[in-house]
């Protein structure tokens, strides 16, 4: 027997009453609510996606991606959902395939921007959606999913944009919906004729496609989440640390990476440093290298001046004298209330992050001092201005610090030396796994931009002040918070 899921004709007939004669794919063509639970069969759902791929586009660039969970991995189709607005979480929970779209914003023949890519993830939704109607499916996009926790989620970076969310599967029983979405389902199809503008004739212009998916490549398993998408690529003069050496401290994880690919991508020699985590930081440098960047892994415990100075010398020998450090390296802590806080425990974090800071800047600046040239900036915190419960020692040192980097300000400033310090908030990295995520739902609801930080977020922070356009901005404070503090 043929069930609702299979058959070429669906329980809810929507056919479109045109006025003109279209294709019959076209008037077959809707939206509905109601999923059966059926797995979409892999070959299908790569023929729907290949759909997608053929789509006409500015240059061929294609500049769309998919991220795409299925119930086969539960857990990543309900990280998936949970991006959606809670009106389409109700019925789109019940679709085998969940899709975020994503269109890449610049060219990637030439970094520029590309103002057609939303126009150009149209058509290859539209694709996608005539072929899912072939072949007996339906999709239901959708505008209300939020887009800043995709973003976070997916690790989204700057040049790319979400655009739609999709339910992808069979036809289910429309009276499995509650009451209100029911009348929605059933409600008659209707489509306002709007007036067709024709101005000229546009003679198409030929480009190249891809060949298309060979035998292997089709029966290769479908990944449950696609890949992240690249990040911009720099060219040319929009790079901003051309010609420029970089040594960052704590740069095996986190917001130290990040800041190390980013400078990097902007033209920056960069000396990664690590003390514990050599496989981790070697990763970053191989991340750097493989974009065409130039890094080199230096480890050194940044409290021991006899390591700092030898770490110095490495990074000058391998790419030249150093004119930025990035003070990122962080002493650890326990988080406690005063009371119970043992004087040992506060003086090895006060001591090992102005030790931290101290020899460092002590082994760069004489060098900064004969080119006239130099710039220091800090990774400080939020909690150095605005205290929070348990963290005594977290704040006290982040306030001695900010005062050291404003005394360097004042000191070195006539050399031709800047320094200042980035605050971030609650940022999303290894040293804030142990945060309960309660905590940190409950932090981004305070935060003006209604989440927490990313370590890209800072990043971009610290190569703001690092570059040249920065170059009258010394002693700052820069909160980097989402807004959660203004000064």
């Amino acid at each position: 027997m043929t069930t609702n899921a299979t058959r070429n004709e669906p329980p809810i007939d929507k056919t479109s009453d045109t006025q003109y004669p279209i294709e019959d794919l076209l008037r077959q063509r809707w939206s509905p609510l109601a999923f059966n639970d059926q797995p979409v069969e892999p070959e299908k759902l790569c023929s729907v996606l290949e759909a997608a791929r053929w789509a006409a586009s500015s240059f061929n660039e294609q500049p769309w991606s998919f991220i795409i969970a299925t119930k086969d991995n539960q857990a990543e189709f309900d990280r998936l959902l949970s991006c959606l607005a809670e009106g389409n979480q109700e019925w789109a929970k019940n679709a085998p395939v969940l899709m975020i779209s994503v269109a890449k914003l610049y060219f990637e023949r030439n970094g520029v921007e590309n103002r057609h890519a939303f126009h150009d993830v149209g058509a290859a939704e539209a694709n996608l959606a005539i072929q899912a109607t072939a072949l007996g499916l339906f999709i239901h996009q959708m505008a209300g999913f939020d887009v800043p926790k995709v973003r976070e989620l997916y690790s989204i970076g700057e040049g790319y944009e979400p655009v739609a969310a999709i339910a992808l599967g069979y036809l289910g029983d429309p009276q499995t919906l509650s009451e209100r979405l029911l009348q929605r389902e059933l409600a008659p199809k209707a489509q306002a004729l709007r007036r067709i503008c024709v101005f000229r004739h546009v003679e198409p212009t030929l480009t190249t496609r891809q060949e298309p998916l060979n035998t292997q490549q089709r029966e290769r398993k479908l990944p449950m989440v696609a890949t992240q998408p690249q990040r911009n690529q720099i060219l040319g003069n929009d790079k901003l640390m051309s010609d420029r050496v970089v040594l960052i401290t704590g740069a095996s994880r986190g917001i130290g990476a990040a800041t190390a690919k980013l400078l990097a991508r902007h033209g920056a020699a960069v000396g990664v440093n690590y003390y514990g985590s050599e496989e981790a930081a070697g990763q970053v440098v191989e991340a750097i290298t493989s974009e065409g960047g130039q890094a080199l892994a230096v480890k050194a415990d940044v409290r021991d001046p006899q390591q700092v100075d030898a770490m110095v010398q490495q990074v000058a020998e391998a790419f030249g004298p150093i004119d930025t450090l990035v003070i990122n390296a962080n002493a650890g802590f326990p988080i406690a209330p005063f009371i119970e806080y043992r004087w040992e425990d506060f003086e090895a974090k006060l001591v090992g992050e102005l030790k931290g800071a101290f020899f460092p800047c002590k082994a760069v600046v004489p060098s900064m001092i004969e080119h006239k040239r130099g710039c220091i900036i800090a990774v400080s915190s939020s909690v150095s201005r605005s205290p929070s419960q348990g963290f005594s020692a977290h704040s006290t040192a982040k306030s001695g610090l900010n005062a050291f980097i404003k005394s360097l300000a004042l000191e070195l400033g006539p050399h031709g030396i800047r320094a200042n310090v980035v605050a971030p908030g609650l940022v999303l990295t290894d040293a804030t796994a142990q945060v309960p995520q309660e905590d940190k739902d409950a932090s981004a609801q305070m935060v003006p931009l209604k989440r927490n930080g990313l370590p890209e977020d800072i990043a971009g922070a610290i190569l703001l002040l690092a570059s040249e356009e920065a170059r009258f901005i010394s002693g700052a404070y820069l909160p980097v918070s989402g807004g959660l503090q203004m000064l």
